[in-house]
């Protein structure tokens, strides 16, 4: 088998500092992974030792940045300002070190406590009190940072891949992925909450099939994928693999499909479940599928999201 396209992993949980010291750098940078690595206001100085380290170790890095959870912790057109404000700071900090990492990652989701606590009050709260000026924020954030020469990854939620020319997924989530234009874009499409959040409505073959039609839209777009879950992440109760060999299985999808830029969620998962080495080489080491799957579940959960994109 050979290693095919673009690779990386998110890593969520563990602190720059602690991931410069880790010995599973020298395990990305054999299999040729990059790091899309966490950093929040609390650990942001650690940040610059992380890209020392990575650059030693020969393993691209990406920043991931993200607020406390109390403020809101993803960018979209409510945490803007703030958001952007810390990631400006951060960059600063970083150039005046000579440490620019190779990406950063703009996570465009609802704010922290709609994806926490769902339900009509805090909906209502992330449809009201946007920052009238976020959208810009965003985009002069975004236009900032390839000025200075950062490559822009964001992170999109799967439902924008059922906008039509009106973006109403993007203005209900209020995460404006087309206007950020950015270099690459990696829509999360873990398969694992698929099935794991429907408690029982959708099963392994049906969030096997999503995740194809998922793949077939994201290729068409250009977009990549993110696939998972190996471990929890900040909201502590996504469901997760069952093993690597559920990775490997959505890994073959996706590239059945033509998507070859694949990024895992995450490190920190995969460190939590050792040995690594079978999740990473799951990831590097898949081979396509002959096609890809489909159900009439999966098909219908497809159409209902397009149209309410249309």
């Amino acid at each position: 088998m050979t290693e095919q396209g673009s690779r990386r992993i998110w890593c969520e949980l563990v602190s720059p500092s602690e991931l410069a010291r880790a010995s599973a750098l020298r395990l990305l940078s054999t299999r040729r992974i990059g790091l899309l690595a966490a950093v929040t206001p609390a650990d942001a100085k650690d940040a610059g030792a992380l890209i020392a380290a990575c650059r030693d170790a020969g393993v691209t890095i990406g920043l991931w940045p993200m607020l406390a959870p109390h403020e809101g912790r993803w960018a979209n057109v409510r945490t803007a300002p703030k958001f952007a404000a810390f990631v400006e700071q951060l960059v600063d900090a970083l150039a005046s070190q000579d440490r620019i990492p190779d990406e950063l990652a703009l996570d465009l989701e609802p704010s922290f406590e709609v994806l926490s606590r769902p339900g009509p009050r805090t909906l209502a709260r992330h449809l009201l009190e946007r920052s009238p000026t976020g959208r810009a924020r965003l985009v002069s954030l975004a236009t900032g940072l390839r000025g200075r020469g950062v490559r822009v990854l964001a992170a999109a939620m799967p439902m924008l891949l059922g906008d039509g020319a009106r973006r109403r997924w993007e203005r209900l989530l209020g995460t404006p992925l087309h206007a950020l234009a950015p270099d690459r874009a990696s829509v999360m499409m873990y398969s694992s909450l698929v099935e794991g959040y429907s408690r029982g409505a959708m099963t392994r073959d049906d969030a096997r099939a999503a995740l194809g039609s998922a793949a077939q839209l994201a290729a068409a777009r250009g977009f990549g994928l993110s696939l998972g879950a190996v471990g929890t992440g900040i909201l502590g109760d996504e469901p997760t693999y069952r093993g690597p060999h559920e990775l490997a299985d959505d890994v073959a999808i996706a590239l059945a499909a033509g998507v070859s830029d694949l990024t895992l969620f995450s490190l920190c998962g995969a460190l939590r479940r050792p040995p690594i080495e079978p999740w990473l080489d799951a990831l590097v080491c898949t081979d396509a599928l002959p096609e890809v799957p489909t159900t009439p579940r999966a098909r219908l959960v497809w159409r209902l999201i397009s149209a309410v994109g249309s």
